[in-house]
């Protein structure tokens, strides 16, 4: 028996008939992760599936994020090699704004 606070959890109804889009992330190589290879690779087949289907889309960030040399740019990231500095977020924000503002209704 659900009480309080264990309430089965219903989806919210939506207003339109369109499909949602729904958008993947790379991920990122980071100095932390040393498998810059296996990442490259994952995000590529990522994006072959994001390609076979109508409302996903794939946003390579990763390849933002690396420098000349194929390795994660030390300026994007905090000593740790991991956690992102404002000028990674910034990139991030720059490639994923455009794609989250609403769509503009043909009326």
């Amino acid at each position: 028996m659900y009480d309080q606070h264990h309430v089965a959890w219903r989806p919210p109804r939506r207003r339109s008939a369109r499909p949602l889009r729904c958008l993947r992330t790379a991920w990122r190589a980071v100095v932390a992760r040393r498998r810059i290879e296996q990442i490259t690779s994952a995000n590529a087949l990522v994006r072959q599936y994001c390609a076979t289907h109508r409302h996903l889309s794939f946003v390579d960030i990763a390849a933002q994020m690396l420098g000349a040399d194929g390795k994660p740019r030390k300026e994007l990231l905090l000593d740790d090699g991991l956690h992102m500095t404002p000028a990674g977020y910034r990139i991030w924000n720059d490639a994923l704004r455009p794609l989250l503002q609403p769509r503009q209704s043909n009326q």
